[in-house]
């Protein structure tokens, strides 16, 4: 277990959810979709519905994020420990190029 999955605009977050309970799954399943309280609360009760599935060492995370927009909230949940601080994350722990595919192009 050292891999991890991110789920862009994940609506019920399925796929992510199934991941999680994979025999060999990832570290950390990140759902990701429009930072809507009703959208991200759903998701969120997708997770906790289906927690008693996901396999030891797996860890899921619920994040919002609409893109071109600061990628510091989705970066930090793919590269810190939880909990997600509140801080803005260093640009130095995500990939350069990761940051310039995530930036908003005008």
């Amino acid at each position: 277990m050292a891999d991890t999955v991110i789920e862009l605009g994940a609506g019920c977050a399925l796929p992510s959810l199934l991941a999680s309970t994979l025999a060999d799954p990832p570290s950390l399943v990140v759902i990701t979709d429009y930072p809507d309280e009703t959208i991200l609360g759903n998701l969120k009760q997708n997770v906790a519905r289906n927690a008693r599935s996901v396999v030891d060492g797996c860890t899921v995370r619920c994040v919002g994020y609409e893109w071109g927009t600061d990628p510091d909230p989705l970066l930090c949940a793919l590269f810190l420990p939880a909990p997600i601080p509140r801080e803005p994350c260093l640009p130095q722990i995500a990939p350069p190029r990761l940051r310039r595919g995530l930036r908003r192009r005008d």
